[in-house]
């Protein structure tokens, strides 16, 4: 049942920025596929792509003759046949014990108990763990063990193809080869194939039969591991870079050892070092193989030109450089001016303001739209909810009448449309200033307050923390619902998420929440903050300039033309 990929293009939703370009190729049952490239390449995206948590915005893939999609639902029947492993799997445990993990997994496919059972001892053993742990909660194992569990639940699946994404990263020596073993053993009982992403190399490229290499979304090679022993060059110009057993190779040949075409294991190697130089067959310095170290200039230039333009933007746009302070004023001068409003005209020109500083600006409307989409279909149940009247009710279950005030309708838009330029206007001011700015602009802005004994530091280091701490929480939230989307084997609308799998989301969601608290702690204190209060020194200095004034200046004529159309 190989993979067919015709002509796939992801697109990055808010961006329009493709993720993956055009990609066409054909990837083989019974053989195991290495995806590399450095990271941004677009190697997750792929793996999400042939395992159908991401929908495609060009093209098909097809397992054998089976479309992967059925117009805008995941075909369950292919759904089924495959099994995931993400990138550090321990985060995803949950349950009670170690069987009742392989219990939720297996719950798609309605075996029974004694099923369940059998296959959590077995897939167990087969990873090195002892049966035994079978009734032991995951969170009271090592980490290596935990990676191991997460593992053993997908390998239970019994599924036709496997998906792997950095399998090996932060396992110690043993784990990695006892991962290793068992994929080969997997891979002569199974009918299916695999792909594992990873930059591992060195551990892969020995088991591997076919390489795919990515760049910038695009594949820029489809070749097996001899091809790229004979020319590693393709590593060099996707940024990749040599790995260390390849380099070695080409050594030894230099040194006149007779090495095979392809790659070897570590014990193969081994052998046949101890080999040559026990039967003294190895020459002395032979001809060197040259693997230049290349350049490729239409890289450079690109990645020039995207710092050029990013620069360029910065340049181009005054915001980014105007005193936070001067920011925060300005907006509290638009937030006045706009609540004093009693008529729409205010309004209106408040819009076009925000709108003309959003574009000057150039923060991409995206970012805008995140928020004003969500807010807008409030506005509208508002608008309709606030609207209706209701007339005298003749009976219990009758109604007489139902009307419509447009009046009080428009009103509550009117009060809700304050709160949308607002928003705009928020999301403006975070996007043109840095963390860093942030907080030092709110400890001069509130360094009065230390006469009191308030500690402004703190205070203003828990506002910054708490604005980087959102997007952390919301990027952890959709990985974890896309790894429960994978263990359910069942196609749901992204973003929904059924009561059941309430636990599955919470739980490693709070537990990487509180892991990354544990680490910003330790951070914080290796810094020297280790009592609240205590002075830091910072390299954000804050200074007003002609600019500065200008801006604040421009704050007051608004702030007068939308009194004069209150």
């Amino acid at each position: 049942m190989p993979i067919h990929i015709n002509h796939v293009s992801v697109y990055q939703s808010e961006e329009k920025k493709k993720i993956l370009d055009d990609l066409t190729c054909r990837i083989e049952d019974q053989k195991i596929t290495l995806v590399v490239g450095k990271t941004g390449s677009g190697k997750s995206t792929f793996i999400d792509v042939l395992s159908g948590l991401i929908s495609l915005d060009e093209g098909s893939v097809y397992y054998d003759d089976e479309p992967l999609w059925i117009k805008q639902r995941v075909n369950t029947k292919v759904l089924r046949r495959l099994g995931n492993v993400f990138q550090f799997p321990e985060q995803q445990l949950f349950a009670r014990t170690v069987v009742d993990e392989f219990t939720y997994s297996l719950r798609p496919f309605g075996i029974s108990n004694e099923e369940v059972q059998h296959r959590t001892q077995y897939y167990l053993e087969q990873l090195g763990l002892a049966p035994a742990l079978a009734y032991e909660s995951p969170f009271l194992l090592s980490e290596g063990q935990k990676r191991r569990v997460a593992l053993a639940t997908t390998f239970s699946t019994e599924p036709q193809w496997l998906f792997l994404d950095e399998p090996t990263a932060g396992l110690d020596p043993s784990g990695t080869v006892k991962v290793i073993e068992y994929l080969l053993d997997w891979k002569k009982r199974s009918a299916g194939g695999m792909v594992i992403t990873t930059h591992d190399l060195d551990n892969f490229l020995p088991i591997a039969d076919h390489i795919l290499v990515l760049q910038a979304g695009k594949l820029v090679a489809n070749l097996t591991p001899r091809a790229l022993f004979t020319d590693p060059t393709i590593l060099l110009q996707a940024e990749v870079g040599i790995p260390a057993q390849l380099d070695l190779l080409i050594h030894l040949r230099e040194l006149g050892f007779h090495v095979p075409a392809h790659f070897l294991s570590a014990k193969t190697l081994a052998e046949l070092i101890q080999t040559q130089l026990a039967q003294g067959n190895c020459r002395k310095k032979t001809e060197k193989i040259h693997v230049p170290i290349l350049i490729d200039a239409t890289i450079s230039e690109s990645a020039q030109s995207k710092i050029a333009a990013s620069q360029q933007t910065h340049v181009n746009s005054l915001i980014y450089d105007l005193d936070p302070r001067v920011k925060w004023g300005v907006y509290l001068l638009f937030a006045i001016g706009i609540f004093a409003q009693t008529h729409f005209a205010g309004l209106v020109l408040a819009g076009f303001i925000t709108i003309g500083l959003i574009y000057y600006s150039r923060v991409p409307f995206y970012k805008i739209a995140v928020i004003s989409k969500p807010f807008f279909i409030l506005m509208t149940f508002s608008f309709l909810l606030s609207g209706i009247r209701f007339g005298n009710v003749a009976l219990l279950w009758h109604i007489a009448h139902v009307g419509f005030s447009f009046r009080a309708a428009l009103y509550t838009f009117f009060q809700l449309t304050k709160i949308g330029i607002l928003m705009g206007l928020g999301t403006l001011l975070s996007s043109t200033m840095s963390q860093l700015k942030m907080k030092a602009s709110l400890e001069h802005s509130l360094s009065f307050l230390r006469y009191m004994k308030i500690p402004v530091e703190a205070l203003s280091l828990a506002t910054m923390l708490t604005l980087r701490f959102i997007p952390v929480i919301m990027r952890e939230t959709g990985r974890f619902s896309r790894i429960i989307r994978a263990r359910k084997k069942k196609w749901t609308k992204h973003g929904t998420l059924h009561l059941r799998d309430l636990p599955a989301l919470l739980i490693p969601l709070l537990l990487s929440v509180l892991q990354l608290g544990s680490h910003f702690v330790i951070a914080m204190e290796a810094r020297g903050y280790r009592k609240i209060g205590q002075l830091r020194t910072t390299h954000v200095t804050l200074s007003l300039c002609k600019r500065d004034l200008l801006a604040m200046l421009f704050g007051i004529v608004v702030l007068s033309l939308l009194l004069a159309l209150r």
